[in-house]
């Protein structure tokens, strides 16, 4: 390993595990371990912040994913930081840099080793909570409208979670992208004012007018692309006001109170409907070269700009990952959940 004069000469580092699956305050600890030693085409980030997210929350609890790691490790899929050192194979040139990371798991930490395909450079000029907005939430948003959802200038929104981290992003972004109307669905009067900060129309859910409304906000049509992030009977309310053709984007799965929506049930409807369901996965584009990169440099140039707002991320210390989880589940806070590591 080739270090940098800004390494830390210390052999430990702080970081929070999860050792065991169940309530946040029993899973994730604080402890010592070894600083991560950067092998052959891996670099080693010192971390500023690292970004929480659903799924590590979904890991945490034992729920089906993508990718199974299984306890103990270290959780966190995204963080930016600054690399200190790098491994055989990774070349100097990333030294000093300050790069946005996303690997498995690892970033609920105060360094983290990646692979360089997992590594894209970002600017100096935003701050890391900024960063980690458009990372994970920010870029799923964006690949969930323009690859799955087909979103095309005129089109129609329908974006549930609209007052989360990607939902907040979605909301903004369809607009960008030229959506006729924009409707973000919340389940309190907070997060529906939120919605209407971000440009959209916001909806009640829990409403009895549920359907009427969504009609009348859209002339009638319905909506041509929804972004689904829970499965059960907000799945059956996104069929209720799909126009003919209409496609739904699952970008996640979290049960909402009447749990799964059984296909026998919704498969008559969707056929009648025309409708057009695919998920949205973003490691999988995050693999392709280049993606990362080209995507977090559009989303801060919309920030720049000020076509994209960034809601006030909240913060909590590495101590305190166990709170940062709690208030994720209980949809407390608005806008990106941050562990503040350095900086």
């Amino acid at each position: 390993m080739t270090t940098t004069k800004d390494a830390r000469s210390a052999a430990t580092m702080r970081a929070v595990l999860f050792d065991r699956v169940g309530e946040a305050r029993t899973a994730l600890r604080v402890v010592e371990r070894p600083i991560p030693v950067p092998g052959p085409g891996e670099v080693l980030v010192r971390i500023e912040a690292a970004g929480v997210n659903y799924s590590d929350t979904v890991r945490r609890r034992g729920e089906p994913y993508p990718t199974n790691l299984r306890p103990p490790y270290v959780l966190g899929g995204e963080a930016v930081g600054e690399v200190v050192a790098h491994g055989d194979r990774a070349t100097a040139e990333w030294d000093g840099r300050r790069v946005f990371v996303w690997p498995d798991s690892g970033c609920y930490a105060e360094y983290v080793v990646a692979a360089v395909s997992e590594i894209a450079e970002v600017p100096t000029d935003l701050p890391a909570t900024t960063l980690l907005a458009l990372g994970i939430q920010g870029m799923t948003a964006w690949g969930a409208l323009t690859d799955a959802g087909r979103l095309a200038p005129g089109d129609r929104v329908l974006v549930w979670g609209a007052a989360g981290g990607v939902g907040t992003m979605a909301v903004q972004l369809a607009q960008i992208l030229g959506a006729g109307a924009v409707l973000g669905a919340a389940s309190s009067e907070s997060r529906r004012s939120e919605v209407a900060r971000s440009g959209g129309i916001p909806v009640d859910p829990a409403s009895p007018d549920w359907v009427r409304a969504v009609r009348e906000a859209t002339e009638g049509n319905g909506v041509d692309v929804v972004l689904q992030v829970a499965a059960g009977r907000s799945f059956r309310q996104s069929l209720d006001v799909l126009a003919y053709g209409g496609r739904i984007v699952i970008v996640g799965a979290i049960p909402d109170e009447d749990g799964d929506t059984d296909l026998t049930v919704a498969a008559p409807r969707m056929i009648a409907g025309g409708v057009g369901v695919r998920g949205y996965f973003l490691g999988h584009h995050l693999a392709e070269p280049g993606f990362a990169d080209s995507a977090m440099a559009r989303l801060a140039d919309l920030v720049r700009g000020g076509r994209l707002r960034v809601a006030a991320s909240d913060e909590f210390g590495l101590a305190e990952a166990a709170a940062a989880h709690e208030a994720l589940e209980q949809r407390s806070r608005v806008g990106k959940v941050v562990l503040r590591v350095s900086g």
